[in-house]
């Protein structure tokens, strides 16, 4: 199967700084590879004004201007994901984001 997809719960003990949530997914994107076709939603909560609009990047529909690229590399059973988009909700934003997969212990 070479779709991808991630979700990242909100957890309303993480601290200040950090993604709370994330919601990533890939039609196609196998092992090995970088797609140009993908959706990215993160959510961040900083301590100067809390939670924020969540980042979005709508790579797969064209007609919003958000562009990006994801590439997977798997390694063993851990699979690494490094997206670089375009957010453009509000201000326009570079958004850099690595998410690293690997199987419970």
């Amino acid at each position: 199967m070479n779709s991808f997809a991630v979700e990242f719960p909100d957890d309303p003990s993480a601290t200040p700084m950090e993604v709370s949530a994330v919601s990533f997914d890939a039609d196609t994107l196998a092992g090995g590879t970088t797609a140009t076709s993908f959706y990215l939603n993160a959510s961040l909560k900083t301590p100067r004004v809390g939670q924020p609009p969540a980042l979005v990047v709508r790579a797969k529909e064209p007609q919003y201007s958000e562009p990006g690229t994801v590439t997977r590399v798997r390694v063993g059973g851990t699979d690494t994901l490094r997206i670089v988009g375009t957010a453009s909700r509000g201000t326009k934003v570079r958004l850099v984001m690595t998410i690293v997969c690997r199987p419970r212990p």
